[in-house]
C-alpha cells in the first residue's frame, strides 16, 4: 500500500518537474523574443525595409502570450504543489507506521518537517524520477536535517 502511495507522490513530483522544465524554457524563449522584439523596434526607428513580415502589433501580441502562457505554468505548478501537499498529507495520515518500513526513523520528524522537505524537493527539482530515487533522496534529506538539528544543540 506504501508502495503505491509513494508512487501516487513520485507521479507529482514528475509533474511539477516538467512543468518546472517547461516553464523554464518557456522563459528563455520569452527572454530571447523580448531581444528579437528590440531588434525589431530599432529596424523600425532606422526605417530600414524588413522581410520579417510581421507588423509590430503581431511582434506585442507574441510577446503577451509568452507572458500569458507563464501564468499559466505557475498556475499549474501551484496546482501541483497543492495537490502534492495533499498526498503528502494522506501518505503520513494513514501510513506513516508502514514508511517506517521503509524509511528508517521517519517517526521521529514531525508530518510538517517531512511534508516541507518533499516540497521542497519538488521545487527544486527539474527532472524526473523513479519511486527508489525518490525513497533515498528522501531518506537522504531527512537524515540530512537530523544532523542539522543536532549541531545546533
Amino acid at each position: 500500500m506504501e508502495k503505491e502511495k509513494i508512487l501516487e507522490i513520485v507521479n507529482e513530483i514528475n509533474k511539477i518537474a516538467r512543468l518546472n522544465h517547461m516553464y523554464n524554457k518557456i522563459e528563455e524563449i520569452g527572454d530571447n523574443y523580448d531581444e528579437f522584439v528590440e531588434d525589431f523596434y530599432f529596424i523600425e526607428w532606422l526605417r530600414m525595409a524588413t522581410d520579417l513580415g510581421a507588423s509590430l502589433d503581431e511582434v506585442i501580441n507574441t510577446s503577451v502570450l509568452f507572458d500569458e502562457l507563464l501564468e499559466e505554468l505557475e498556475m499549474a505548478i501551484l496546482n501541483a504543489e497543492n495537490k502534492l501537499y495533499n498526498k503528502c498529507t494522506l501518505l503520513l495520515m494513514y501510513n506513516k507506521k508502514d514508511l517506517g518500513k521503509i524509511i528508517r526513523n521517519i517517526e521521529d520528524y514531525s508530518d510538517n518537517n517531512i511534508i516541507n522537505v518533499i516540497l521542497n524537493f519538488a521545487k527544486n527539482n527539474f527532472n524526473e524520477i523513479e519511486a527508489e530515487i525518490f525513497v533515498l533522496e528522501l531518506r537522504k534529506l531527512l537524515q540530512g536535517g537530523q544532523g542539522d538539528d543536532r549541531t545546533r544543540v
